[in-house]
């Protein structure tokens, strides 16, 4: 479980800190805000971990922060897409991380199979109930204390299922949270007014926090999901 009063006393204690680790990053679109990728420092600070898996690339932005934000450790990064324009700007990017492995293939079949115990998960790809699956296969696994996913923006069908159902899930966009590290997007991150600090949607896109629980049945909200996801995709139609 996530201490959030420790969590909000770090995060000022050691915003300063962050913000001089990503200071030479720009940022690329499509990717995850800084603030987002304080909260999950913040986050993975509190549990002892291995390496950081990352399914979604895209153009390497989060990729990129977190070569920096965890330089002792292996950062694995898949890719679904080989034949994304994507690809070469992420390359370029990352060319230089030496803590960096790229793959491309399917992370619902990769995952599993290269991770090693207390490894900790970033989900930016799959999305929707998708990414809601794979984070309870791979909680179920018993490998991961931590699995984040990004885009569970409020008011999202996700988010209302993952409020619902893992009681223990911690949100980027907690107003408390939010108010001291959206700073670090300040001046670099251009935000429709609906995902600023006082729109309606919440800070940002949303990055949510799941910390492994024993007690949890990660078998039964996984199937649970798959209903809801099929339920919520007809309904689109």
């Amino acid at each position: 479980m996530i201490d959030v009063d420790k969590l909000l006393l770090d995060a000022k204690a050691t915003k300063a800190e962050f913000a001089q680790l990503i200071k030479d990053i720009p940022y690329e679109r499509k990717g995850i805000l800084f603030s987002e990728m304080f909260f999950m420092f913040l986050c993975a600070e509190q549990y002892r971990t291995n390496n950081i898996l990352e399914s979604g690339r895209a153009r390497g932005q989060s990729t990129l922060v977190l070569a920096n934000i965890f330089p002792d450790k292996n950062i694995i990064s898949i890719e679904h897409d080989p034949n994304s324009v994507d690809v070469d700007i992420a390359y370029n990017r990352l060319k230089g991380c030496k803590n960096v492995r790229l793959m491309f293939g399917n992370s619902i079949e990769l995952l599993p199979q290269i991770a090693n115990k207390n490894d900790v998960v970033l989900i930016d790809g799959p999305k929707g109930y998708r990414s809601l699956r794979l984070a309870f296969k791979l909680l179920n696994s018993g490998k991961f204390p931590l699995v984040f996913i990004h885009d569970t923006t409020k008011g999202t069908s996700e988010r209302n299922f993952l409020c619902n159902h893992v009681r223990n899930a911690v949100f980027s966009d907690d107003l408390e949270i939010a108010s001291i590290t959206s700073s670090l997007d300040h001046g670099r991150v251009e935000l429709r007014d609906e995902f600023k600090l006082d729109g309606e949607k919440g800070y940002g896109m949303s990055l949510a926090c799941l910390p492994f629980d024993k007690h949890i049945n990660y078998k039964y909200i996984l199937f649970k999901a798959a209903i809801r996801g099929s339920i919520y995709r007809w309904f689109k139609r």
